[in-house]
C-alpha cells in the first residue's frame, strides 16, 4: 500500500511533465500552424485593407509568408495603384527578420531587412502637383504644445538592410519640356545600424539610370547624433538630359556634356552642425554649348578637370586646388544684334513672384560663397572670333592657347593673382602676356609681347570706312600694359611691317611700307597723352592715281557712310554738334623718314602721265602738339630719281592752330612726263623743258602766306596738238614773252589766303596766276613786256609819225629802246611791223612835200642855168616866189599867155604884213589858218620884190602867192601807191632802228603789207 502511494506520486509527477511538454508542443504546433498557415492570409488581408486606407490607393499583395521560427515575414508582389490607373509603388519581395528578444529589451531589432525588385513612380503634373502630395503632411510649421518635450527617438537596430534591383521612375510635366528618367537598378546595403548610441553603421549605395549615370555612396551613418562620413561618386551624368530644369534659366543650349564627381565627406547635424567635402574631383567631358538662334557652337571643351575640391557647406567656403582644361574651342560671334557670346551667358531675370497673403517677406539673401582657386590652367585651347557687322565678315583666331591663373579668391577680389597667357595667332604670329591682375578695383600690370600678327585680318574694319583692303601687314608690340581706375596705359615699343594696302576699285596697291616702328612709346589715354621717343618710317610708297573718269583714288577712298566694298556712299544726315573732347596731346621726339616714294599716274589723259617723288628721306625733330613747340624739318628727295628736292624749316603741325615756316627747293625737274598736259590744254606738244621751284611758305593763325617762284628752263613747244580742250589764248606768245635769252621763264606766284575761307584753294590760286598771264599775253602783250623791262604799256605797240613823214619822232625813241631790249632778252619773240597811212592827212602832207620839192628843184635848176648862185647857197624867198611863178606858168600856160602883156617881168610884191616867208605862208594856208584872197576879176598890178642883182625878174601872172600855190598844188596828184609807199617806209624805218639798237636777228622782225589807218606803224608780237 505504501508502495502504491509512492508509485502513485511518482507517476503523477511524470504526467505533469508530459502534460507540460504536451501543452508546450501543442502551443508550438499551434504557433507554427498559425504562423505558417493562419497568419499570412490574415496579414495579407489586413495589410491590403489598412494600406489602401492609409495610402488612399488600392493596394494588392500577391502573397505573404511568415516564419514564426525566425520571426520573419516576407511580402511578395505588393502593388500600390494610382487612383487614375497605373502602378504607384510595387516590389517583388520584402523580407523582414525581427528579433523578439531584442524587443523585450526595449529595442526594435531587425536582424535583416531585404527589399528586392522595388519600383516606384514619382510624377509631377502640369499643375506642379506631386503624385504623392496627398500622402505628405501639410506644409508649414506646427508649434508643439506648451511644455511638451521633444519626442524621443525610438531605439531601432538593423543588423543588415539590403535593397536590390530597385527602380524609380521620375517624370515632370510642370516645365515646358517634360522630364523623364529611370533610376535603376538601384542597390543599397546598410549594416549594424542603431538609432541610439553612436555606432557608425557602414553602408553602400549604388544606383544607375537608363542614361548610364551611376551614383555610388559608401560610408558610415549614425542617427543619434546624426552623423555620416564616407565617399560619394557620381559618374556619367548627362547634362542635356536635365535641360528641362535649367533651360528656362539660361540663354544657350547644352548640346552635350558628361559630368562626374567624387568626394569624401563628413556631415554632422548635431549641436554644432558641419558638412565638409574633402579630396573632391570633378570631371566634365565632351561639353558642347550652343547658341539658341541660330544654333551655333559657343563652347566646345573635350575635358574640364577640377581636383582638390574642398568645401564647407555651413560656412559657404569652396576651395579648388586646380582647374584644368585641355583642348577645346570657344566661338565668339558678333552680329548686328551684339556679341552673341555675351548675350548667351547674360543672366536671365527671375520672374517676379508676389508673396502669399499673410506671409512675411523672407530673410535677406545670403552673401555669396567664398570661392578660391589655387591654380587654373588651359592647354591647347582655341578661340575663334567672327564679326558680321564689318564690311565683310572678319575672322580672328587664337590657337594653342595656354593660360595659367594662380590663387584666385572670389571672396577677396582685392587680392592680386598672377596671369600667364601664350597663344599662336591665326594667320601667323604669337602673343604672350604675363603679370598680375586684381579684379576689384580692376588693376593689372602685364608684360605683353606680340610678334608677327597679321594685320590683314583686320581689313574688314578698314573697308567699312575706306574703300581699300589690307593685303599684307605684320604687327608687333612689346611693353607693359597697366590697368587702373584711371584707365589703361601702355609703355614699350610697337611696329607695323610689310604693310600693303590695295585700292578695291582699281585693284592696285595704294600704300605700302617695309617698316613703321614706334620706339619709346608711352600711350596714356587717361591723361590723353601719346609720346614717342622715335618714329621711323622705312620705304613708304604712296600711289596717287587719277582714273579715266578724272577721280583721284585717294579722294574716293573714304566712305561717307560705312558699308561694304564697292557700294556707293551717301552723305550722312546732319546731326547736332556734340561736345568735343580735348585733343590728344602728342609728342614725337624724332621722326625718321627713309626712302619714301610718292608716285602719280593720270590715266584721264592719254598718253598717261607718270611721275614720282623718290628717295624722300630726312629727319623731323621735336614734333609736339604744344602750341609753343616748333619742329625742325630737314627732308630731301628727288623727282623721278633725278631732280633734287629739299624741304627745310620749322613746323608745328600737331598744334592747334598749326603753324609752319618752310622752304621748298626744287631744281631742274624734267617736264617731259607732263607733256600730255601741255598738248591737251596748251594746244602744243612739249619738246623739252625743266622746272625749278623756290617756295617760302608761312602758316600762322590759319592764314597762308607763300612766295613761290617757278622757273621753267628751256621750255619749248612743238607742233600743234589740235586738242579740243586746248585754250584759245596765245600760249606760244606767252612763252615767248616770258622766256628770256637764257631760255628761262620765271613766274612769281604769291599766295595768300585763310584756311577758313571755303573758296581758298592753293591750286586755284596757281592756275589763276597762270591764266592771268595767258590772258594778258593775249590782250596786253606789250604791257606784259613793258612791265618786265621797266617801261611802257600798250603804247609800245605802235610808233607814231608826223603826217606825210617816214621819220620817227624823237618822243617815240624811248619806246623803241624798250622794245629792242625786250627783243634781245626774249629771243623767242618775233615782231611784226605794219606801216599805216592816213589817206587825208598823209595825202595833203605829201602834196605839200611834193610842192616844196618842186619849188626847190625849180630854184636849183634856175641857178644852174643862170649861174646866179651856188648850189649850196640858201634859197632866198624871192627865188621861191620866182620858182612858184615858173611852176604856175608851166602848169597854166594859157593863163600866162593871156596876161603876158599886162604883167611885168618883176615878181609880185609881198606886203610887209606877209613877209614871213613863202613856206610858212603855205603851211598856214594848207592848215586852214589863213584863207587865200580870191583871184581878182582883172589882173592887178603885181607886187614886187627885190630881185637879185644878176637875175632877171621872171614873168608871172598877176596873182597872189597863195592863189598861185593853191592852183599849183591842185595840179599835184598823190596816188594810193605813194601812200602805200609812205606806210612801207615807215615800217622799214622802225625795223632799221630796232636792228640798229641791239643784236636782233633780222628774221625776227617781219614787215607786213601796209594798210590804211593812221600815220603810224603798228607792232604785233608773234
Amino acid at each position: 500500500m505504501k508502495w502504491s502511494l509512492l508509485e502513485l506520486r511518482r507517476q503523477s509527477k511524470v504526467n505533469w511533465g508530459a502534460r507540460i511538454a504536451v501543452i508546450v508542443g501543442l502551443l508550438a504546433g499551434l504557433w507554427l500552424i498559425v504562423g505558417f498557415f493562419v497568419l499570412p492570409p490574415v496579414v495579407k488581408s489586413q495589410a491590403e485593407q489598412r494600406l489602401s486606407r492609409a495610402l488612399r490607393r488600392p493596394v494588392t499583395i500577391e502573397r505573404v509568408q511568415t516564419n514564426p521560427l525566425r520571426l520573419a515575414v516576407r511580402v511578395e508582389g505588393l502593388v500600390v495603384r494610382e487612383p487614375e490607373g497605373g502602378d504607384f509603388v510595387s516590389f517583388r519581395s520584402l523580407f523582414i527578420n525581427f528579433s523578439l528578444w531584442a524587443r523585450l529589451t526595449g529595442t526594435w531589432n531587425f536582424e535583416e531587412v531585404a527589399l528586392d525588385g522595388f519600383t516606384g513612380r514619382l510624377a509631377v503634373g502640369s499643375d506642379g502637383r506631386l503624385n504623392m502630395a496627398d500622402l505628405l503632411p501639410p506644409s508649414g510649421p506646427s508649434a508643439p504644445a506648451e511644455g511638451a518635450a521633444e519626442p524621443a527617438i525610438p531605439s531601432i537596430a538593423i543588423g543588415r538592410l539590403a535593397v536590390s534591383d530597385a527602380r524609380i521612375d521620375l517624370s515632370d510635366q510642370s516645365n515646358a519640356s517634360h522630364f523623364k528618367t529611370e533610376i535603376g537598378p538601384l542597390a543599397f546595403t546598410l549594416s549594424d545600424f542603431h538609432t541610439v548610441g553612436d555606432p557608425r553603421a557602414p553602408y553602400d549605395f549604388t544606383a544607375r539610370t537608363e542614361a548610364g549615370e551611376v551614383v555610388s555612396w559608401r560610408g558610415s551613418l549614425s542617427l543619434n547624433p546624426l552623423r555620416s562620413e564616407g565617399e560619394i561618386a557620381i559618374t556619367g551624368v548627362s547634362l542635356p538630359k536635365y535641360a528641362p530644369y535649367y533651360a528656362p534659366r539660361i540663354r544657350f543650349s547644352v548640346a552635350s556634356g558628361v559630368a562626374s564627381y567624387t568626394t569624401r565627406y563628413t556631415a554632422s547635424l548635431g549641436s554644432a552642425p558641419a558638412v565638409r567635402l574633402t579630396g573632391g574631383e570633378f570631371t566634365l567631358k565632351a561639353l558642347q554649348l550652343n547658341a539658341l538662334n541660330p544654333a551655333a557652337s559657343l563652347v566646345s571643351l573635350p575635358e574640364v578637370h577640377v581636383t582638390g575640391i574642398e568645401a564647407d557647406l555651413i560656412t559657404r567656403r569652396l576651395s579648388l586646388d586646380r582647374v584644368a582644361l585641355r583642348g577645346g574651342q570657344i566661338d565668339i560671334r558678333r552680329t548686328a544684334g551684339g556679341i552673341e557670346w555675351l548675350q548667351a551667358f547674360s543672366p536671365v531675370p527671375a520672374a517676379a513672384a508676389a508673396p502669399a497673403a499673410g506671409t512675411a517677406s523672407g530673410p535677406a539673401s545670403a552673401p555669396p560663397p567664398a570661392v578660391s582657386v589655387k591654380a587654373f590652367s588651359a592647354r591647347e585651347l582655341a578661340l575663334r572670333f567672327s564679326d558680321a557687322t564689318a564690311a565683310r565678315p572678319a575672322q580672328f583666331a587664337l590657337d594653342q592657347v595656354s593660360l595659367d591663373v594662380g590663387d584666385v579668391s572670389l571672396g577677396d577680389l582685392t587680392r592680386a593673382f598672377p596671369v600667364t597667357l601664350t597663344a599662336n595667332l591665326g594667320g601667323g604670329g604669337a602673343l604672350s602676356v604675363a603679370g598680375t591682375l586684381t579684379p576689384a578695383p580692376l588693376q593689372a600690370s602685364l608684360d605683353v609681347t606680340l610678334e608677327g600678327a597679321s594685320v590683314a585680318l583686320a581689313s574688314p574694319y578698314v573697308e567699312s570706312y575706306l574703300d581699300l583692303w589690307i593685303a599684307k601687314g605684320r604687327a608687333r608690340a612689346k611693353g607693359r600694359l597697366l590697368l587702373g581706375a584711371q584707365g589703361a596705359r601702355f609703355t614699350g615699343e610697337a611696329g607695323l611691317a610689310e604693310w600693303v594696302a590695295v585700292d578695291n576699285v582699281a585693284d592696285e596697291e595704294v600704300l605700302s611700307w617695309s617698316n613703321l616702328s614706334f620706339d619709346g612709346l608711352d600711350f596714356n589715354p587717361a591723361e590723353n597723352q601719346l609720346s614717342l621717343g622715335a618714329l621711323t618710317w622705312s620705304d613708304p610708297s604712296i600711289r596717287v592715281a587719277r582714273a579715266r573718269d578724272g577721280v583721284l583714288n585717294l579722294g574716293r577712298l573714304r566712305r561717307t557712310t560705312p558699308g561694304a566694298p564697292g557700294t556707293p556712299t551717301t552723305a550722312p544726315a546732319p546731326v547736332a554738334p556734340a561736345r568735343s573732347d580735348p585733343p590728344l596731346q602728342v609728342r614725337i621726339d624724332r621722326f625718321q623718314l627713309e626712302r619714301a616714294r610718292v608716285s602719280f599716274t593720270d590715266q584721264a589723259i592719254q598718253p598717261a602721265v607718270k611721275t614720282a617723288l623718290t628717295g624722300f628721306s630726312g629727319l623731323i625733330t621735336g614734333l609736339s602738339s604744344s602750341p609753343q613747340a616748333q619742329a625742325t624739318v630737314e627732308l630731301k628727295g628727288k623727282i623721278d630719281d633725278a631732280a633734287p628736292l629739299s624741304l627745310t624749316g620749322r613746323v608745328s603741325p600737331l598744334a592747334r592752330p598749326a603753324s609752319a615756316d618752310l622752304k621748298l627747293d626744287l631744281r631742274g625737274a624734267d617736264l617731259t612726263p607732263a607733256g600730255p598736259y601741255v598738248a591737251r590744254y596748251a594746244g602744243f606738244a612739249l619738246d623739252r623743258g625743266s622746272l625749278s621751284l623756290a617756295v617760302q611758305l608761312r602758316l600762322a593763325n590759319r592764314r597762308i602766306e607763300s612766295s613761290d617762284v617757278a622757273t621753267l628752263d628751256q621750255f619749248t613747244l612743238g607742233a600743234k596738238s589740235n586738242s579740243p580742250d586746248a585754250t584759245k589764248l596765245p600760249v606760244s606768245l606767252a612763252v615767248a614773252l616770258l622766256k628770256d635769252r637764257q631760255g628761262q621763264i620765271v613766274i612769281d606766284i604769291p599766295i595768300q589766303g585763310s584756311l577758313d575761307d571755303p573758296e581758298f584753294r592753293v591750286g586755284r590760286v596757281v592756275w589763276r596766276v597762270i591764266g592771268n598771264l595767258l590772258t594778258k599775253a593775249a590782250t596786253s602783250p606789250f604791257a606784259l613786256l613793258g612791265a618786265a623791262f621797266g617801261g611802257g604799256g600798250e603804247e609800245l605797240s605802235s610808233q607814231s609819225f608826223a603826217a606825210g613823214s617816214a621819220s620817227l619822232a624823237a618822243a617815240e625813241q624811248p619806246k623803241l629802246t624798250t622794245l629792242a631790249k625786250a627783243l634781245v632778252d626774249r629771243p623767242g619773240l618775233r615782231l611784226e611791223l605794219t606801216g599805216h597811212y592816213d589817206a587825208r592827212l598823209d595825202r595833203e602832207a605829201l602834196r605839200q612835200h611834193e610842192f616844196e620839192r618842186q619849188i626847190e628843184v625849180s630854184v636849183r635848176a634856175h641857178r644852174r642855168t643862170t649861174g646866179t648862185a651856188a648850189e649850196d647857197t640858201p634859197v632866198a624867198e624871192t627865188e621861191q616866189v620866182a620858182a612858184l611863178a615858173r611852176l604856175y606858168a608851166e602848169a597854166f600856160p594859157e593863163v600866162v599867155a593871156t596876161q603876158a602883156a599886162a604883167a611885168a617881168s618883176t615878181p609880185p610884191s609881198v606886203p610887209d604884213s606877209e613877209r614871213i616867208g613863202l613856206i610858212p605862208r603855205l603851211v598856214r594856208f594848207l592848215s586852214g589858218r589863213a584863207t587865200p584872197a580870191p583871184a581878182p576879176a582883172a589882173p592887178a598890178t603885181p607886187t614886187t620884190a627885190p630881185a637879185p642883182t644878176a637875175t632877171p625878174a621872171p614873168t608871172a601872172p598877176a596873182l597872189s602867192v597863195e592863189t598861185m600855190a593853191e592852183q599849183v598844188m591842185a595840179k599835184i596828184v598823190i596816188d594810193d601807191a605813194s601812200l602805200l609807199e609812205l606806210a612801207a617806209e615807215r615800217a622799214q624805218h622802225v625795223r632799221t632802228r630796232l636792228l640798229e639798237a641791239g643784236a636782233i636777228a633780222p628774221e625776227r622782225i617781219l614787215l607786213s603789207a601796209p594798210a590804211a589807218g593812221s600815220p603810224q606803224v603798228k607792232l604785233s608780237l608773234k
